[in-house]
Protein backbone atom coordinates (compact mmCIF):
# COMPACT_ATOMS: atom_id res chain seq x y z
CA UNK A 1 0.00 0.00 0.00
CA UNK A 2 1.62 3.43 -0.85
CA UNK A 3 2.22 5.61 2.38
CA UNK A 4 3.04 9.59 1.99
CA UNK A 5 6.45 9.97 2.23
CA UNK A 6 6.75 13.77 3.82
CA UNK A 7 5.53 15.96 6.19
CA UNK A 8 4.70 19.68 6.12
CA UNK A 9 5.73 21.84 9.03
CA UNK A 10 5.19 25.35 10.30
CA UNK A 11 7.29 26.84 12.75
CA UNK A 12 5.98 30.28 13.92
CA UNK A 13 8.45 32.85 14.26
CA UNK A 14 10.16 32.36 17.91
CA UNK A 15 9.63 29.59 18.40
CA UNK A 16 10.98 25.79 18.36
CA UNK A 17 10.81 22.32 17.86
CA UNK A 18 12.97 18.97 19.35
CA UNK A 19 11.65 16.59 16.73
CA UNK A 20 12.29 12.55 18.33
CA UNK A 21 15.27 10.55 17.78
CA UNK A 22 14.50 8.51 14.33
CA UNK A 23 16.43 5.40 13.05
CA UNK A 24 16.45 6.96 9.97
CA UNK A 25 18.02 9.90 8.53
CA UNK A 26 15.59 13.44 7.81
CA UNK A 27 16.09 15.31 4.78
CA UNK A 28 14.49 18.67 5.17
CA UNK A 29 13.17 21.48 2.18
CA UNK A 30 12.77 24.99 3.18
CA UNK A 31 9.58 26.29 1.53
CA UNK A 32 9.10 29.83 2.77
CA UNK A 33 11.05 32.22 4.74
CA UNK A 34 14.93 32.81 5.79
CA UNK A 35 17.57 33.29 8.62
CA UNK A 36 16.05 30.28 10.97
CA UNK A 37 18.55 27.67 12.37
CA UNK A 38 19.03 23.94 13.09
CA UNK A 39 20.99 21.90 15.95
CA UNK A 40 21.88 18.46 15.54
CA UNK A 41 23.67 17.21 18.07
CA UNK A 42 26.71 19.64 18.45
CA UNK A 43 26.58 21.03 14.43
CA UNK A 44 24.47 24.62 13.88
CA UNK A 45 23.09 24.82 11.14
CA UNK A 46 21.56 27.89 9.18
CA UNK A 47 19.30 27.68 6.87
CA UNK A 48 16.87 29.64 4.42
CA UNK A 49 14.28 29.26 2.28
CA UNK A 50 14.71 27.18 -0.79
CA UNK A 51 17.14 25.47 1.09
CA UNK A 52 17.74 21.70 1.30
CA UNK A 53 19.39 19.55 4.91
CA UNK A 54 19.47 16.20 6.00
CA UNK A 55 19.95 15.16 9.53
CA UNK A 56 21.94 11.91 10.69
CA UNK A 57 20.17 8.67 12.40
CA UNK A 58 19.78 8.78 15.64
CA UNK A 59 20.54 12.67 16.02
CA UNK A 60 18.88 15.27 18.50
CA UNK A 61 17.03 17.87 16.41
CA UNK A 62 16.09 21.00 17.31
CA UNK A 63 14.67 23.54 14.80
CA UNK A 64 15.01 27.34 15.71
CA UNK A 65 12.37 29.93 13.96
CA UNK A 66 13.27 33.56 14.31
CA UNK A 67 10.72 33.97 11.87
CA UNK A 68 7.79 32.15 10.61
CA UNK A 69 8.68 28.93 8.45
CA UNK A 70 7.33 26.20 6.43
CA UNK A 71 9.87 22.91 5.67
CA UNK A 72 8.82 19.64 4.46
CA UNK A 73 10.46 16.74 6.02
CA UNK A 74 11.04 13.54 3.89
CA UNK A 75 10.24 10.17 4.72
CA UNK A 76 11.58 7.29 4.72
CA UNK A 77 9.24 5.99 2.06
CA UNK A 78 9.54 8.48 -0.07
CA UNK A 79 13.39 8.66 0.55
CA UNK A 80 13.25 5.01 -1.39
CA UNK A 81 11.05 5.79 -3.72
CA UNK A 82 13.54 8.78 -4.64
CA UNK A 83 16.91 7.04 -5.00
Amino acid sequence: MPTVGFTAMYLPGGGADCLPLQSTSAAFYVVRWSKNQSKFGDINLTWSAKNTFTAPVFAPMGLDASQDAFLIRIKKPLQNRLG
